[in-house]
């Protein structure tokens, strides 16, 4: 594969980029950060992941929250608000419009579909 000034592409560089961004996903996005830890500039990062993942790296980041999000909304009792935070979002607001947007639906109706199907109680292990 090339970039679009018919140099190849570090496929090692979008790699490490993506695996960047799993590893960092909890704390605040930083391009900057993102192409130093690919080698590589901003801009030729945001080109070649783009045209590689068909996503800003920006976005793929929010694809990653937002599915640990879907395993803590599944699988806890934490409040949407926690599962923000945990999930490397300050503003609760932010979280559910992204969540919405990535998701298809927002958290608490997400939480509804796949919650536990036992009580709260049962699943902490006190008697109910």
């Amino acid at each position: 594969m090339q970039t679009p000034t018919g140099e190849p592409t570090a496929a090692g560089a979008l790699e490490r980029a993506r695996r960047w961004l799993q590893e960092h996903r909890n704390e605040p996005y930083s391009l900057a950060a993102t192409a130093r830890a690919a080698a590589t500039s901003p801009r030729t990062l945001l080109r070649w992941f783009a045209q590689v993942h068909g996503q800003t790296p920006l976005d793929y980041l929010h694809g990653l929250r937002v599915a640990q999000a879907q395993a803590l909304l599944q699988t806890t009792y934490l409040t949407v608000e926690a599962v923000a935070q945990q999930c490397g979002y300050g503003d609760v607001g932010s979280f559910r419009r992204i969540f919405a947007r990535v998701a298809g639906v927002t958290p608490g109706a997400y939480r509804q579909r796949f919650r536990l199907r036992t009580s709260r109680r049962q699943w902490t292990g006190m008697p109910g």
